[in-house]
């Protein structure tokens, strides 16, 4: 985006029925601002996780996306 744009929407496709979703966010108060969230999606192979994406928000200038932990959870099996 260019300094005199704004965002005005996004689009967001709904989960499959193989992908597993988690979204957290740490406030001082409901409804607060964020002081620190995690967006996460992989997808399920059986019991295990595959193509996992972590990203924190609210902890620096922009998202953060973790591939280490990323790596790590890849293979993982899912704990219920």
């Amino acid at each position: 985006m260019e300094p005199d744009e704004i965002l005005v929407a996004t689009e967001i496709p709904l989960a499959s029925k193989d992908e597993a979703l988690y979204f957290h966010e740490l406030a001082r108060r409901h409804g607060d601002y964020a002081v620190a969230g995690l967006a996460a999606v992989a997808r399920k192979q059986g019991d295990l996780l595959t193509n996992c994406a972590f990203t924190f928000f609210s902890v620096g200038a922009t998202p953060v996306m973790t591939t280490e932990a990323q790596i790590i959870a890849a293979g993982k099996k899912i704990k219920r």
